[in-house]
């Protein structure tokens, strides 16, 4: 996660780098189309969690942002049988 801040005369990127652990829910099922030829679909559902970061600058001034890591993901191929 990369992100700018710009308050006013102070402009600062904050860079967070890490590898995370979570968990990943699927479907799927193919199909004869011809001798040769099917067809497939599948559907995953990834979750890796949610964060807050808190960034502090001085001692006046805390920016806080929060990030979910959840993404959907849809597939169709054709697969052809030698």
């Amino acid at each position: 996660m990369t992100d700018s801040y710009n308050g006013g005369e102070t402009v600062f990127t904050p860079s967070v780098t890490e590898t995370r652990s979570g968990w990943v829910a699927g479907a799927g099922a193919e199909f004869m189309l011809a001798q040769n030829w099917s067809m497939k679909v599948e559907y995953l559902h990834f979750d890796f969690g949610s964060e807050t970061e808190e960034f502090v600058e001085g001692t006046d001034r805390t920016i806080s942002t929060e990030g979910t890591y959840t993404d959907n993901q849809a597939r169709i191929g054709f697969n052809y049988h030698f």
